[in-house]
């Protein structure tokens, strides 16, 4: 399987993830062994980063497909962010396009080969223009809310300014959209010692981890490049 072939069907396996967790209202623990079976580690991997990733800006992503679909010329484009599977496969490029180190040329590409494997062909033209222009925030960015901006709904931004104030909440709230570069694990005994733990981690999932130095427990892991 080429690269452009395997960077498609890992975008689809994350929009059948997505799905299942949206329409039957179910975890990432349950969707993403289904996801990710069958792959190697690594690619297991950013599927679950860019499932993970994807739910978390998904609020923005929509609005920020909504607004380049209306600034695209036709109809085929509101047809495309109104289908759920593509417009859940133009989120995940989204994600992989601001996330991950695969270019935006890479990523657009994908997208536009994943909607044959969605049976939709008819897609291909109107997505790479409304993931192009939604990856740039044309038509987003200027109008946006505050909300929208940190991509939250407004009645949970609205409760965190209530408890933080407006002023705190716009200094803090961008690090809500941010993975943190490392976490800190406390290693049950009976899953062997921190040293053998952060070994078979790097070895089975590509994660870069190690035993902390100043816990007798503590295993510290360090997020994959993007």
């Amino acid at each position: 399987m080429s690269r452009a072939a395997r960077r498609a069907e890992s975008l689809i396996r994350s929009v059948r993830a997505l799905e299942h967790i949206i329409e039957r209202k179910r975890g990432l623990e349950d969707a993403l062994p289904r996801a990710s079976a069958g792959l190697e580690a690594r690619a297991g991997g950013v599927i679950h980063d860019t499932v993970a990733g994807t739910l978390r800006h998904l609020h923005q992503y929509e609005r920020r497909l909504d607004a380049a679909a209306a600034a695209a010329a036709g109809d085929r484009a509101w047809r495309a962010v109104e289908d759920m599977p593509l417009r859940l496969l133009m989120a995940s490029a989204l994600f992989q396009c601001e996330h991950t180190p695969a270019s935006a040329e890479h990523v657009v590409r994908s997208a536009t080969e994943g909607c044959a494997q969605l049976g939709r062909a008819w897609a291909q033209a109107p997505i790479e223009s409304v993931v192009r222009n939604a990856a740039a925030g044309r038509g987003f960015f200027s109008r946006a809310g505050a909300a929208e901006r940190l991509s939250l709904p407004a009645w949970l931004h609205e409760d965190l300014v209530s408890n933080l104030g407006a002023r705190r909440l716009d200094a803090f709230g961008p690090l809500l959209l941010q993975r943190p570069s490392r976490l800190h694990l406390a290693v049950a005994s009976s899953a062997g010692s921190p040293s053998e733990y952060a070994a078979r981690l790097s070895e089975g999932s590509g994660v870069a981890a190690r035993p902390l130095e100043f816990t007798r427990f503590g295993v510290s892991l360090h997020a994959r490049p993007r």
